[in-house]
């Protein structure tokens, strides 16, 4: 799990191979990513708060823009 820059937003990974953004606030899913083929095991924010880099099993990392 990764705080944004903002402290609005949470990124999380999983075992389900998805990264998701939560709303601090409200506790709301945002947005829901797919592509990685093994567990999602890092994520970070870059630190202007547009990607969000995620780590997984499959040994790949990938940044997602975050609209």
């Amino acid at each position: 799990m990764a705080l944004s820059p903002n402290g609005k937003t949470i990124a999380s990974g999983g075992l389900d191979k998805k990264v998701r953004l939560w709303d601090v606030e409200t506790g709301n899913l945002s947005a829901k990513w797919t592509g990685h083929t093994g567990a999602v095991r890092s994520v970070c924010w870059n630190i202007d708060g547009e990607r969000v880099l995620s780590g997984s099993d499959n040994k790949t990392a990938t940044a997602w823009d975050v609209l």
